[in-house]
């Protein structure tokens, strides 16, 4: 078996599994535990040795495990908005897409903030196409500012910020940033992903969007 190293959280909802290969890539994963699956983390916790904040480490995980791990991954709740009342969804393919680059850039647990933050950005048009005060313009979903376009097709491999699919990967890819750069205070990345500025508590922006993330609802 390959040496593997896991990270697991056990409480509520959530776990986020990160696997290191012997060949040093990295994949992460994101798994949301189906009701059919809580009795799972009690099984591992008595099987794999847990640290204080309750993560599962170990240097070798069974195969069998491991399946049971990532077949969670396959139970993830969609969501639409209800803002005041303004139904909006966006569709249940760009949502997976969101847990797929959330996964893909280390923001597991963050889908929600992402489509709440979406739909404030864009309201979930792929056109949407907006221009600033200073010359700038915001283009697609995720509203990428035309600043930052040069960087990201460099990066990214961005060609079209008009594609949902794309739009998504780069607003993902710069909230991961912007989180990781804030200790993962989710306000202060709101805000730092709107103005460029970290280390703010708050403003308009993140508040609306926190608002929105709120009010979203689970699809039955």
């Amino acid at each position: 078996m390959k040496k593997t190293k896991l990270s697991i959280k056990l409480s509520t909802i959530l776990a986020i599994i990160t696997l290191t290969l012997s060949c040093g890539i990295t994949t992460a994963y994101a798994a949301e535990s189906a009701k059919n699956t809580a009795a799972q983390p009690e099984k591992l916790d008595s099987i794999y040795t847990t640290t204080e904040d309750g993560y599962i480490v170990a240097d070798e995980v069974s195969q069998e495990d491991l399946s049971k791990m990532l077949a969670v991954n396959e139970s993830r709740d969609h969501y639409t908005v209800n803002d005041n009342g303004d139904i909006s969804k966006l569709s249940d393919e760009l949502q997976d897409w969101v847990y797929q680059m959330c996964a893909e850039y280390g923001i597991s647990g963050y889908e929600k903030l992402v489509m709440s933050k979406l739909y404030c950005e864009s309201g979930y048009d792929a056109n949407c196409k907006s221009y600033n005060k200073n010359g700038t313009y915001d283009s697609g979903l995720a509203q990428i500012n035309s600043s930052n376009h040069s960087w990201l097709r460099r990066e990214l491999g961005i060609t079209d910020f008009y594609d949902p699919y794309q739009s998504i990967r780069a607003g993902v890819y710069m909230l991961s940033k912007c989180l990781k750069e804030n200790n993962f205070n989710e306000e202060m990345a709101l805000v730092a992903y709107n103005s460029g500025r970290n280390g703010i508590k708050q403003s308009s922006y993140s508040r609306k969007v926190i608002r929105i993330k709120d009010s979203c609802i689970v699809n039955a």
